[in-house]
């Protein structure tokens, strides 16, 4: 029977990774295939180069030359104490070693008569030697916290195949198959198996009161070619790789805000400073190498509305997220 649509109980995502052998080639899978829970949302984009080609004595198109696809697939994941895709991806590596990292994504979809994405899948999108680009954590007092990826790469297969670890338990949320259930001995009484507020704890300048903390990584993926391939035979990451940091605190009196300066004052940005959230079983650290590249003070308006100062924190080329019940 021919599915009517697609929602989220009919569709799945998992996740394997290849680390490169010592003469620089991908040649077998490293950490098989496995299913993603907590996945909120998942988006695929492809876009094709296409370069047209006129001619004197013609004013139509003289030919079309598609130069290389490009795959696009963007992930969105709750913190539930089950491994995310980077930590998966990475392994707990250090940046320069987890940026050479690919990955394999499959995106299959289920008969919409099930109750769960397991057995026999009807369509399955798989893309190879996917690259990390982007990578966000969200921590917000109000609501889950979050990882969302980007992955890029330039094949994208289209079949029937079943994707590889969709445990046969997936229905009551067990997955004794996998990795069984999260280990919450990381959280706080009464959490449940989302990570939310109780559960995160922010080592940061102007993390008093914090309201939210943004933590963003971008590799600015370049291509690199070579004679006799078409598609790039890397997509390495552009350094300096830029990381930053985005820490919302309720205002209530100066919250450390020094930023004092005028015409004659030299003012010494805070620097060298350590920023690191632990949010149930996932840590992220950005080293200590951060320094204060804006102080913005919003809100408190005559509505009511709290006030807030945001810092944003910039640091290059150190991003480790650890993941201490799935990480070995």
């Amino acid at each position: 029977m021919a599915n009517l649509r697609t929602f989220y109980a009919c569709q799945a995502v998992g996740i394997g990774a290849r680390e490169p052998d010592a003469t620089g080639n991908y040649p077998t899978i490293t950490r098989p295939v496995k299913y993603m829970h907590g996945i909120q949302s998942v988006g695929i984009n492809s876009t094709f180069d296409v370069e047209n080609v006129f001619e004197l004595g013609q004013l139509e198109i003289y030919d079309s030359v598609l130069n290389i696809p490009q795959v696009e697939i963007t992930i969105e994941k709750a913190l539930d104490g089950y491994v995310t895709p980077y930590s998966y991806i990475s392994s707990g590596q250090a940046l320069a070693t987890a940026s050479k990292f690919r990955a394999d994504a499959h995106f299959v979809v289920y008969a919409d008569t099930g109750n769960a994405a397991n057995g026999g899948g009807l369509f399955n999108i798989l893309c190879t030697g996917m690259y990390v680009n982007n990578v966000t954590y969200t921590f917000p007092v109000e609501g889950n916290c979050t990882e969302s990826i980007t992955l890029v790469g330039n094949i994208k297969k289209l079949g029937t195949a079943s994707m590889a670890g969709v445990p046969a338990s997936v229905s009551n949320g067990s997955d004794p198959a996998d990795d069984g259930p999260p280990d919450t001995a990381n959280y706080a009484t009464g959490s449940g198996r989302m990570v939310r507020r109780q559960d995160v704890t922010v080592t940061a300048p102007g993390s008093a009161k914090a309201q939210s903390v943004t933590l963003t990584l971008n590799l600015g993926r370049e291509d690199v070619f070579e004679f006799g391939q078409r598609i790039p035979y890397a997509k390495i990451a552009t350094y300096p790789i830029e990381v930053t940091a985005e820490i919302q605190s309720l205002l209530t009196e100066n919250n450390d805000d020094d930023a004092e300066f005028d015409d004659s004052t030299v003012f010494l940005p805070v620097r060298d400073q350590s920023i690191t959230v632990t949010a149930g079983n996932v840590t992220v650290n950005l080293g200590s190498g951060c320094y204060l590249s804006a102080i913005n003070q919003t809100g408190g308006d005559a509505t009511g509305g709290n006030a807030t100062i945001s810092r944003s924190f910039t640091t290059y080329n150190f991003f480790t997220v650890t993941d201490s019940n799935y990480i070995t």
